[in-house]
């Protein structure tokens, strides 16, 4: 079992358990699993994700984890101004 972690940015805290809000959460995957499956296995809908970094490079929902990876979760509201991030959600 190699472990993710999983960072969740600006409002994507109120979807976490108590336990995981406000604090790197260390997701442990068994296999391999796209990224979407950690972040919505932690309650967090893939609708309120704006945009996904892994190890600092931006990623669709597709995107296959091998493990020990750090995954940077944003919302729309809470999205870092770079070109390297894939805007997940159609402009409103």
């Amino acid at each position: 079992m190699n472990p993710v972690t999983l960072y969740f940015h600006g409002d994507l805290d109120f979807f976490l358990a108590p336990g995981h809000k406000r604090q790197p959460v260390v997701y442990p995957l068994e296999g391999q699993a796209a990224v979407k499956h950690p972040v919505g296995s932690l309650g967090v809908p893939h609708t309120e994700v704006e945009a996904l970094a892994v190890d600092g490079r931006g990623v669709g929902f597709g995107h296959l984890l091998r493990g020990g990876e750090t995954i940077h979760v944003h919302p729309w509201n809470d999205r870092p101004a770079s070109d390297r991030l894939i805007p997940l959600r159609p402009p409103p």
